[in-house]
């Protein structure tokens, strides 16, 4: 009789790792008993720009036979509080600490939307700590050349997804039902975002607020559409990189983060990255998701046969 797979959440610890200025707070999937025997490589999960490391239950879930350590990015979540210096170089450092703090030689990298822009430079600044790298709806640039009037298009993303951090709740529900109502969950809530949600508030009742900090989001935001290290990562790309894109955008619409021209014109850019079109998933769900999750965690099992992965013979979502 197979050996029943333990679910994520009782797999889950809550975990710090010291990092320049205080502790991240870091979330951590042990591997079943059966597979602690002979695990896969562990894998870092890396969030997006506004999230927490609670994004990640479904890959988790999905990938049992390996550990998953998933930090709150400095500035989100249970790192809330670190003081910046932000900007992905910064974030790239705080990765290593956390591998240090684990006793982790060597990672396959799964970030997503700006967790992706983290993973290329982590990867480019110690190309001996990381495996391979899963792009996830992010990690190519947002245009195709990097912006010289950069004070507008700089502004433009920080005000549209900090609009949310500006929001006060007078109850967790509230909140809670803040992101049930959001379009992108109209056919993907789960127990599983409440959580999330949940997880992401601080603050005190009648006031409860995301913990993402707004000016991490602003000088993240500055560095994904005006910095040049990512660039210069994927211009030196060492390492075996899938690119999964989600077919819908933030708000559940078409088309998806990266329309179709800009989409390929990064393919043809970089042909060597593997590129997996994930579809009836947006920006979210890629992640978020049942199927979205099962989307990831087939990039990160196909990475254990890069020759295979390179020819093109790849599992199924």
């Amino acid at each position: 009789m197979p050996t029943p797979v333990l679910p994520a959440a009782k797999r889950y610890e809550l975990a710090q790792a010291a990092v320049a200025g205080g502790h991240l707070a870091v979330g951590t999937w042990r591997p079943t008993t059966a597979a602690a025997e002979d695990p896969g490589l562990p894998v870092l999960a890396i969030h997006g720009i506004t999230g927490n490391h609670r994004c990640w239950h479904y890959l988790a879930d999905c990938v049992p036979d390996r550990q998953v350590i998933a930090p709150d990015l400095r500035g989100r979540g249970g790192s809330y509080a670190l003081p910046g210096p932000y900007g992905l170089g910064g974030h790239a450092e705080d990765m290593v600490a956390v591998l240090d703090a684990f006793g982790i030689d060597r990672v396959r990298v799964v970030g997503h939307s700006m967790g992706a822009f983290v993973a290329t430079v982590l990867a480019y600044r110690y190309p001996d700590r990381v495996d391979s790298l899963i792009l996830v709806d992010g990690g190519m640039p947002m245009t195709t050349s990097r912006p010289l009037a950069d004070e507008e298009l700089a502004r433009d993303i920080p005000e549209n997804l900090a609009a949310r951090l500006d929001l006060r709740f007078r109850t967790k529900d509230d909140a809670v039902m803040f992101w049930r109502m959001h379009p992108a969950f109209a056919h993907d809530w789960s127990p599983v975002v409440a959580d999330y949600a949940r997880y992401d508030l601080g603050g005190r009742a009648p006031r409860w607020r995301s913990r993402a900090v707004k000016d991490a989001l602003i000088e993240d935001s500055a560095d994904i559409l005006r910095g040049s290290e990512h660039r210069d990562a994927l211009d030196h790309l060492a390492h075996q990189a899938q690119w999964l894109t989600a077919s819908l955008g933030l708000l559940g619409q078409a088309p998806g983060l990266y329309p179709p021209p800009l989409l390929l014109h990064w393919v043809e850019t970089y042909p060597e990255v593997i590129v997996r079109p994930v579809a009836g998933v947006n920006h979210y769900t890629i992640v978020m998701s049942r199927r979205g999750g099962e989307a990831v965690a087939a990039a990160v099992h196909a990475a254990d046969d890069p020759v295979a992965l390179a020819s093109g013979v790849a599992p199924q979502a």
